[in-house]
């Protein structure tokens, strides 16, 4: 239920990932993104998963995918 602006996050490198649907391609991609998160954050990065769907939905994939993004 956050807003969130790129501003908040000037001089920060971010990764924006955005896809079209929580479909398996998703999934594949949001966990490879979290394997990948301890080069991010060394770096100093936010690392956010853009997608079209309603709050339940995306919070759902976050619990079950135990994204740390």
């Amino acid at each position: 239920g956050r807003t969130f602006r790129v501003a908040d996050y000037r001089g920060r490198p971010l990764f924006l990932a955005f896809v079209p649907d929580l479909g398996v391609d998703t999934r594949v991609q949001a966990r490879s993104l979290a394997a990948s998160m301890a080069r991010f954050e060394e770096s100093g990065g936010k690392v956010f998963l853009i997608v079209d769907t309603d709050r339940a939905s995306a919070a759902a994939l976050h619990a079950e995918e135990k994204l740390p993004y």
